[in-house]
């Protein structure tokens, strides 16, 4: 099989400034000053006069020393932490910037949908961006023209089509991006997170596109923090960690691998006083749907259910197991906490290897990811046997459009003042509100 994609000991260096640096003002006014041939610069230039400060700059390796070939016709995905590397290597194939040492050849016809919106012009409409981003891509206009019509429709914006395209939402961005490069007929796609804009029903077209043109012999490179995409559309899988690959392989290997780093960097975080471990211990969380199938993506509305195995090592009476969920950009806020005790579940004693399951029925959380924290206390909650702070993450993908927030409501909306628990004669006409 024909070698579509070569990395050969690549690394990526890029320059990293500190706020500590001069002011824009004074660069200028120092640089300007450098070619005056009159002024007087101390001739220590690695001290400068008080009063000013050189800017400050290191270097950040993006990438470091990786090495890696993919065959035509493969799909790979490319999983990991912000920052690890991952879009490094899609400018890199898709020649937008390149490697400061090592090889990264690409042969064949590259088609890019690295960023919403890479390559349409604002003020242009969807109409004319359509020929603007296909020939950036490489299609020439009467390729362009016979597919004009697919286009469109795949997109689905035709009544946008003669709007300039500065008025379209990230969504409707996707779906002209995606819809352009779909209709390139490259060899090779670079697919990043982009999709994830995209609505339930336009993702699962685009997965079905993709997977029509891996059928096709299409080389595929997918990069997502979706790791249900990945697993459900790639043949394998490379995790990169800061700059570096860890794991390159079957996608379900590459996947369990990424999650149990991230459980045990996160096993290192804040945890309650008291705790020894020594009398019972978490043994492990299980994220399980209403069949009881163990899930790591779920829907808003679903039912979710949250295995705890545990091992005591002595007997425990009346215990209480406690769940909390918070959201990755603000760690110290709670967004939804509850425990046996709370809840006025006694539970039987426990001794030994055993499971306590909690069911939360119609899940409120929207769209995007939720870290969850599990606790065993002792009855009076005076003592913590074992506590593991945000060490799981749960994925949520919505339901609704037009929807925004982290917990979704289920509000009566009316034109007249409800009291108690009489509803307003709106609510009851079906349709009211849209």
């Amino acid at each position: 099989m024909t070698t579509a994609i070569k990395f050969e000991n690549v690394s990526k260096k890029y320059k990293l400034y500190s706020k500590g640096g001069l002011y824009l003002r004074d660069r200028v006014t120092h640089a300007l000053g450098r070619l005056n041939p009159f002024n007087h610069f101390p001739r220590n230039p690695e001290k400068p006069t008080a009063g000013t400060q050189e800017p400050l700059e290191r270097d950040f390796w993006a990438l470091k020393n990786i090495s890696f070939d993919i065959k035509e016709g493969e799909s790979i995905g490319f999983i990991g932490r912000n920052g690890a590397g991952k879009s490094t290597i899609l400018k890199l194939l898709a020649g937008v910037t390149r490697p400061s040492s090592g090889i990264a050849a690409v042969s064949g016809r590259v088609a890019a949908l690295i960023e919403v919106g890479a390559g349409f012009h604002p003020e242009l409409t969807g109409r004319e961006n359509i020929y603007l981003n296909g020939s950036i891509l490489g299609m020439k206009k009467a390729e362009i023209d016979n597919c004009f019509d697919s286009i469109v429709a795949f997109a689905e914006i035709e009544q946008f089509m003669d709007t300039p395209v500065k008025h379209y939402s990230s969504g409707m961005y996707v779906r002209l991006g995606f819809a352009i490069a779909a209709h390139t007929n490259p060899d090779i796609y670079l697919i990043d997170e982009v999709l994830a804009v995209g609505d339930e029903a336009f993702q699962k077209k685009c997965l079905g596109t993709l997977a029509e043109h891996i059928a096709a012999g299409k080389t595929m490179i997918l990069v997502s923090h979706q790791l249900d995409k990945i697993e459900e559309v790639c043949e394998r899988c490379i995790y990169l960690d800061h700059g570096e690959i860890r794991y390159d392989g079957d996608p379900i290997d590459a996947i369990e691998r990424y999650r149990l780093d991230v459980r045990e960097n996160r096993s290192n975080s804040p945890r309650s006083d008291g705790m020894s471990g020594e009398e019972a211990r978490i043994a492990e969380v299980i994220f399980r749907d209403r069949n009881g199938q163990r899930k790591h993506g779920f829907e808003t509305g679903d039912d979710l259910t949250v295995e705890i195995q545990y091992n005591a090592m002595r007997r425990l009476d009346q215990p209480v197991f406690g769940i909390s969920f918070r959201h990755p950009s603000k760690t110290d806020v709670v967004l939804a906490s509850f425990n046996t005790r709370a809840q006025a579940t006694a539970l039987d004693p426990i001794e030994g290897k055993g499971s306590i399951f909690c069911r939360i029925s119609n899940l409120p959380f929207l769209e995007g990811k939720y870290l969850v924290s599990v606790v065993i206390h002792d009855h009076d909650l005076t003592k913590t046997y074992d506590y593991h702070y945000i060490r799981y993450e749960l994925e949520i993908s919505g339901k609704e459009a037009h929807v925004h927030g982290l917990i979704q409501l289920s509000p009566d909306w009316s034109t007249e003042l409800s009291v108690g628990d009489s509803l307003a004669p709106m609510h009851k006409r079906k349709g009211a509100i849209g």
